[in-house]
């Protein structure tokens, strides 16, 4: 069997899988007992129907798949066979594109009368539609990025409406053209990157292109000109990457003086400045890529001597908001609580607030508080921090709890380290019949955003 595409599905992982009779097909893995199963032959006959896109949310595991007659779909899966069903039925479909927006949402391109358009679904057929901003649909889509951690469903895009192409900002319900783009229709936007609670992009302006920060419709501003006159200081694509967690953004740009290097900023001129000058003169290091891990933030950069080499930038110096999994949750059949994160961890936050969803309904979780990873394994489960001190809460009906904290304004908490892990009381949990471990988190407090 020939494995391709992955994605995970609750607890178990779908894979696009070839056994060589009924060609490439989705497939789950149960990694309890190591069995791969066909969920559906979706394209008959040795034909492929080349599932991907997987995403992952509470309502089930959402992927696009060619089926017969009608091309490209939306199909969500619980991860048995039974549950595999299309969400859509667009005529030549061609869905593509499939972002989560939160928990129970998705955001995907496909056919609307002969052009691709963004459309949202919540895995209900009826509740499938076209995404509309004016009144008016969103068409040729090039990004879509969600804001990580937000409370309230939100995400940017980049599309055309008419002849003219905007970036959007879309709740759940609604979507609205950015107010810079709408001032200044032909700014062709590229670039696009979430930050925070707030989202960068590259646009053309009278000064050439530069950097723009959006942190909500009435909010889209330039982080500066860089560069002399029409000077375009910053290239158009993929060149802005998030720094850390917080609304801060590294980007390459050429001031005309340092060559192509990396700038950093918060959204405005003031926070705007050259980060360092990695290779002296008109060329620079000329990065590329960027790629966040483990707190590090990787990149190709290259000198001009040793040709295109790997670089990492290590974000807490700078004063990064970092909030980063490690160690293993329980390996138990059934839902494993999974730590997650909502709003930053930066000086003054007042909504930050850890959170975590497993199987257990109405129980009592405990949330641990440490400054050392450490590694004991309890049962199928594993112990990653030192604790030091625990705040408590409880699941609700879905098997989720949030506990929140403040953050104090407080230069002295700058660069500050915890790390954190859900511990859930449940009657038949894996230890000893008495509770489940999550995963944990390292999460580390950066400078506050610029307002």
């Amino acid at each position: 069997m020939r494995l391709s595409k992955l994605g995970t599905c609750g607890n178990k992982i779908i894979v696009t899988a070839n056994d060589f009779i009924v060609g490439q097909e989705p497939h789950v893995f149960d990694p309890d007992s190591k069995v791969i199963t066909l969920l559906q032959d979706l394209l008959p006959g040795i034909g492929s129907s080349l599932p991907a896109d997987f995403v992952d949310t509470s309502v089930g595991c959402f992927f696009a798949a060619n089926v017969p007659q009608l091309g490209r779909q939306l199909f969500v899966t619980d991860g048995t066979v039974a549950g595999t069903r299309a969400v859509t039925s667009i005529s030549n479909g061609a869905v593509q594109q499939v972002t989560k927006l939160s928990d129970e949402l998705v955001l995907f391109v496909a056919n609307l009368q002969g052009r691709p358009a963004l459309h949202i679904s919540d895995g209900a057929t009826a509740k499938t539609k076209s995404v509309l901003a004016g009144g008016a649909p969103i068409h040729d889509v090039t990004q879509i990025v969600t804001l990580p951690g937000q409370r309230s469903p939100r995400a940017f895009a980049v599309g055309r409406q008419g002849t003219r192409r905007h970036v959007f900002t879309i709740g759940a319900s609604s979507a609205r053209i950015l107010a810079a783009s709408l001032n200044d229709p032909d700014m062709d936007p590229s670039g696009l990157v979430a930050a925070g609670n707030s989202a960068f992009w590259s646009a053309i302006t009278k000064n050439g292109r530069e950097v723009f920060l959006s942190k909500n419709v009435q909010d889209a501003r330039g982080v500066g000109d860089l560069a002399p006159l029409d000077f375009d200081s910053v290239l158009p694509g993929p060149v802005i990457a998030a720094l850390g967690r917080g609304s801060e953004a590294v980007f390459v740009a050429d001031d005309g003086i340092h060559g192509q290097e990396i700038w950093t900023s918060s959204g405005s001129a003031a926070t705007t400045r050259l980060l360092v000058d990695a290779v002296p003169g008109a060329e620079g290091l000329r990065p590329r890529d960027f790629v966040q891990a483990g707190g590090l933030l990787y990149f190709v950069g290259d000198d001009g001597i040793t040709g295109p080499e790997l670089y990492v930038l290590d974000q807490r110096p700078l004063g990064a908001s970092l909030a980063v999994r490690f160690g293993k949750k329980c390996k138990i059949k059934g839902k494993a609580p999974v730590i997650g994160i909502h709003g930053v961890p930066e000086l003054g936050s007042i909504d930050l607030g850890f959170v975590a969803k497993g199987k257990a309904k109405t129980a009592p979780a405990a949330l641990f508080f440490g400054a050392q990873r450490i590694a004991v394994g309890v049962g199928p489960c594993q112990l990653s921090v030192a604790t030091l001190f625990t705040l408590v809460g409880v699941t609700d009906l879905d098997g989720k709890v949030e506990i929140p904290i403040q953050v104090p304004n407080d230069t002295k908490m700058l660069g500050a380290t915890l790390h954190t892990q859900f511990a859930v009381f449940d009657p038949s949990g894996s230890v000893a019949g008495i509770l489940d471990l999550s995963d944990a988190m390292e999460i580390v407090v950066g400078k506050r955003s610029a307002d």
